[in-house]
C-alpha cells in the first residue's frame, strides 16, 4: 500500500522483516492491479543464500550479507 502511495524508483527490502515475510510482501507487490506499482524494482537482502527464491518471486536483484557499499551500489545499477 505504502509503495502504491509513494511511488518510489526502487524498494530495498530484507527477507526477513520479524513479523513478516519480505518474499510475500515482494508477492504482493507483483500482484498489484496497477501495472506501474506491480512493477517497482525491488533490491532483496539476506544473510542466508536466498537468491533463487527471491528471483522466482519477483525480485529484480539480490544482495547477501553482510554486503560492502561497492557490491551494493553495483547491484542497484544493474
Amino acid at each position: 500500500a505504502e509503495v502504491a502511495r509513494v511511488r518510489p524508483a526502487l524498494v530495498i527490502m530484507d527477507v526477513r522483516l520479524g513479523a513478516h515475510d519480505g518474499l510475500d510482501l515482494l508477492r504482493q507487490l507483483r500482484a498489484h492491479p496497477n501495472r506501474e506499482v506491480a512493477s517497482t524494482p525491488v533490491l532483496m537482502m539476506s544473510a542466508e543464500d536466498l537468491a533463487a527464491q527471491c528471483q522466482e518471486a519477483g525480485a529484480s536483484g539480490f544482495v547477501e550479507k553482510p554486503f560492502d557499499t561497492e557490491s551494493l551500489v553495483r547491484t542497484i545499477q544493474e
